[in-house]
């Protein structure tokens, strides 16, 4: 009453207590404000979240590579509607669109698989300098010195990847690639690169690199295209091969931007390795 407030917006477990709070305002003859009693939000087993379902502080999902952003709007989302069927809401629109006739009257139940989805769509959002600003802690913690890296370089390679990252955390699982002593072969990779195929294919465009000139870009394409023509293979069957053995992954970013970052050499000696690697 002093503070002038108007209205208590709270979880419904505090429902039962809302009637005897109100006797004591008329006690003291006061004018009791509007109590609005929201939904809570549940883990997927429909019970009051909390730490054994996962995450549950602010603090847990920065650390984990969360946008405040990202956060917030979904958790506008639980539980309310904001009437056009947007998912994807600034903070000052979520502000202009907010009634309390939309809220939901029964139990949110968090889904943090949306909310990768929904802080995925915030990282695409930012602009390079901003998202590297952003990935410098974690990049520390993946044991990066950023200081050391050409910040031409570093910033190529944060945009390449860009569009691969779900949370910031992620950054380390998808720029090692660019690191020969973190370049790895995975399992995965492994096996694809086990094929015929895919020997013919790798041969082939290595052979069209023994003898290429120009920039990365181009010697790149035209290496893919000798490698279709002579080993007549395509598609899927063409890409893999060269994706996994140029980054030892089956998944990743755009090969021509892989490539033109590693560089026609780098490229070479990842390619001499292959041989060795898949034998161990």
């Amino acid at each position: 009453h002093l503070m002038a407030i108007t209205h208590v917006i709270r979880g419904e477990d505090h429902l039962s207590n809302t009637a005897l709070q109100i006797m004591l305002y008329r006690a003291f003859g006061f004018e009791p404000p509007v109590f609005v009693h929201h939904c809570l939000i549940l883990g997927k087993d429909h019970a009051k979240l909390s730490k054994r379902h996962g995450s549950v502080s602010v603090g847990e999902f920065r650390r984990q590579g969360f946008l405040p952003e990202a956060l917030i709007n979904y958790l506008g989302l639980l539980g309310s509607s904001f009437g056009d069927g947007r998912e994807v809401l600034s903070q000052s629109e979520m502000v202009a669109a907010f009634s309390l006739e939309r809220a939901s009257k029964s139990g949110a139940v968090f889904d943090e698989e949306k909310l990768r989805w929904l802080n995925a769509i915030y990282i695409r959002s930012l602009t390079i300098d901003d998202l590297i600003k952003r990935l410098e802690p974690f990049l520390h913690e993946a044991g990066y010195q950023t200081d050391a890296l050409d910040p031409r370089w570093l910033k190529s390679v944060i945009e390449t990847v860009k569009d691969e990252l779900t949370t910031l955390a992620d950054i380390g699982g998808h720029i090692d690639l660019f690191f020969d002593d973190r370049y790895e072969i995975s399992s995965d990779a492994k096996q694809m690169l086990a094929s015929e195929n895919a020997r013919k294919v790798i041969g082939y465009f290595r052979e069209y690199l023994e003898q290429a000139a120009g920039l990365p870009q181009d010697i790149y394409i035209a290496a893919i295209k000798h490698a279709k023509e002579k080993s007549g293979v395509k598609g899927r069957d063409l890409f893999m091969p060269v994706r996994a053995a140029l980054t030892g992954k089956t998944k990743g970013p755009e090969l021509d931007k892989v490539f033109a970052i590693l560089g026609k050499d780098d490229a070479q000696k990842r390619l001499q390795r292959i041989d060795s690697l898949i034998q161990q």
